[in-house]
């Protein structure tokens, strides 16, 4: 009895800790059936399940020719499991490897992800597209009222939310030099905000009415 006990936790356990993508809607162990890398043509649907966070696929432009097709290399992409993927008309993708768990600098619930908690949870960046220069007063405000991909829970952040997207600056390239708002403001002087310098990470005030730059942010 104690050995079959054993047996079944260790069937459960493996099976819970497995590492499973949808292809064309069917189940495959990442170790198992179809291993990387993997070749898969335009048409084709890809969703990886959890634990397994994204997929880095290499995606090839198709080029007929008298011989058959000749494989270009067009981009490196990520494929998430928040989502079912389909592989472009006229493409072909290679997929390679997989990442269990988000990182810092993933694309993610609507932004680019500064922040982890390490329980499943963060924060993350609106994207520079969305990233405003504005006196402090319309910077709440903006925050306050932006919405994107039906998520309108985003905020304006505060000084240490503010190092910690200058963390994120520093190893990519979604921000530039400028100095951006932070929520806060200075005591008994409460015309003047707070600001982070994002070319060194330093902290400064300003009159309210300088325009500045202001990232929306929010938690997952």
């Amino acid at each position: 009895m104690k050995n079959i006990i054993i047996v079944v936790l260790f069937t459960l356990s493996t099976f819970c800790l497995a590492q499973t993508i949808n292809i064309n809607s069917t189940v495959f162990s990442t170790n198992g059936e179809k291993t990387f890398p993997l070749w898969v043509e335009a048409g084709t649907t890809i969703q990886p399940n959890s634990p397994i966070k994204s997929i880095s696929v290499k995606e090839f432009n198709v080029i007929p020719n008298s011989n058959g097709n000749d494989l270009v290399f067009n981009k490196t992409i990520l494929v998430y499991n928040d989502s079912l993927s389909t592989v472009p008309a006229g493409k072909s993708w290679k997929l390679e490897s997989i990442q269990n768990g988000l990182q810092i600098g993933d694309e993610y619930a609507g932004g680019i992800v500064f922040y982890l908690d390490g329980n499943g949870g963060g924060k993350v960046a609106a994207y520079p597209t969305f990233q405003k220069s504005l006196s402090w007063a319309e910077a709440v405000n903006y925050c306050g009222s932006f919405e994107y991909k039906n998520l309108n829970d985003w905020y304006m952040p505060s000084v240490d939310e503010l190092n910690a997207l200058f963390g994120l600056k520093l190893i990519t390239n979604f921000f530039d030099d400028d100095t951006h708002w932070s929520s806060e403001d200075i005591n008994d002087y409460s015309n003047y905000g707070v600001y982070v310098y994002f070319s060194n990470g330093e902290r400064n005030s300003s009159p309210k009415y300088y325009q500045r730059r202001v990232c929306p942010i929010r938690q997952f």
